[in-house]
């Protein structure tokens, strides 16, 4: 077989045979093995493309080194100054250009980044020849067009290896594709586990709660169920009472004094013009009436000597009040004075020391509202956990969903190059 035909066969070369059945928990390691059989051949098969263009590489840069140092044959005086300047730079420039064109791996990646680089000699070497080349076949003419040829003939090699890279290009990449969708792939399987395996956590920190919440509700059923707490119930419904009922009679005692704070202040003011002989002191002490009232000692004195002298300001017209106005004060004053307020008195002080007794200990109370508080704190930590479970099986729906599209991708490239997924 020729030069040539082993080219054609190579660009012509394709898969034979029946498509392979793999499995999808065995397909990893065979995409590897396929991928290392695939670089392995692209290497192999390059190598006749890559002797060529190395080889030209190679003469076109013992070509320019020659013409750089060799002599010139006798001709005109301004050709040759043309001529001189034009054989130094052609001769540099493109040997700068040759050094950057570099081998540095022979899988697809290396020979594709290789093939590039010499795409760009290329262009260089047709932009030199137009610059600097063109003076050079008028001194150089047996030089240069064997330049020319080794040039024409790296330009064919490196259109071939261009052409053969095309030809494995699409196997190339679907291996890629499934190597990397099968990354994605255990990625997704273990983010599914990850999240089933927080979900299980969470689920059993929820039953913990609530077996907490059950035993602290088992706790407070007993603790309310118990003497203690009976009769801490009946002590605080006592004091509910004793404590409407001492509210009831300072309401009583107000309704009786409040009608005199107007004339009380009246007399007040008569007090301080010098029109009636009493204590300012104790006036200004025993205002409001009502909250004094119940300060004062048994029998209200004091009280009793502002009502005597209130009503001889009134009854002598010191205090200006007339007609049934006048009646009602005079009447609240003389109940002042017969001691009718007494019994008022007697019964807001013995209430009073009612409400003073010394309290049943409240501890069984403070234990039951910590128990209470600590499982409204439990229950709401159940819907933040419940919330948390909603959210990871929702993730893990997502990572399910996206784990059948990764499976199904891998399924189209398999075909690609000739696999079929067993079930």
């Amino acid at each position: 077989m020729g030069f040539t035909d082993r080219i054609a066969g190579l660009l012509k070369k394709k898969e034979s045979g029946q498509e392979e059945a793999v499995s999808l928990e065995n397909l990893d390691a065979y995409i590897a093995s396929r991928i290392q059989e695939n670089q392995e051949r692209i290497t192999g098969e390059s190598e006749i493309f890559l002797d060529k263009i190395l080889k030209d590489i190679d003469d076109l840069a013992e070509i320019l080194e020659n013409l750089r140092e060799k002599e010139r044959e006798e001709m005109f005086k301004k050709l040759d100054s043309i001529v001189k300047s034009s054989q130094k730079q052609f001769a540099d420039s493109l040997k700068h250009v040759l050094e950057r064109v570099r081998l540095e791996r022979k899988d697809y990646q290396g020979l594709t980044e290789f093939h590039q680089q010499v795409s760009d000699a290329l262009q260089q070497m047709q932009k030199l020849s137009r610059m600097h080349g063109r003076y050079l076949h008028l001194a150089f003419e047996r030089e240069m067009k064997t330049f020319n040829r080794t040039v024409k003939e790296l330009a064919t090699y490196h259109h071939l290896l261009g052409r053969f890279l095309n030809s494995q290009a699409k196997d190339v990449v679907s291996l890629q594709h499934i190597r990397e969708q099968l990354v994605k792939r255990r990625e997704t399987e273990a983010l599914i586990k990850t999240l089933e395996r927080e979900k299980e956590q969470t689920g059993a920190e929820v039953r913990t709660v609530e077996a907490e919440i059950l035993q602290l509700e088992t706790h407070m059923k007993e603790r309310e169920s118990s003497e203690e707490y009976g009769k801490l119930l009946a002590y605080e419904s006592h004091q509910n009472a004793v404590t409407e009922e001492l509210a009831s009679v300072e309401k009583e005692v107000y309704n009786i004094l409040h009608p005199l704070d107007r004339d009380f202040r009246k007399f007040k003011r008569q007090v301080e013009l010098g029109n009636v002989s009493f204590s300012l002191d104790i006036l200004e002490e025993y205002e409001p009436l009502t909250e004094q009232f119940f300060t004062e000692e048994e029998g209200y004195p004091t009280l009793k000597k502002i009502a005597s002298t209130m009503k001889e300001a009134l009854e002598k017209q010191v205090i200006k009040e007339k007609g049934h106005k006048k009646e009602k004060v005079l009447d609240i004053l003389d109940t002042i004075l017969k001691d009718e307020l007494v019994r008022h008195q007697k019964r807001y002080s013995e209430l009073k020391k009612e409400l003073e007794k010394q309290p049943i200990k409240k501890d069984i109370v403070k234990d039951i509202e910590v128990s209470r508080r600590s499982i409204e704190e439990k229950r709401s930590k159940i819907e933040d956990l419940k919330s948390r479970i909603e959210d990871l099986t929702s993730k893990a729906k997502n990572a399910r969903k996206e784990l059948g599209e990764i499976e199904s991708e891998i399924g189209e490239q398999c075909r690609a190059v000739g696999l079929t997924l067993e079930e």
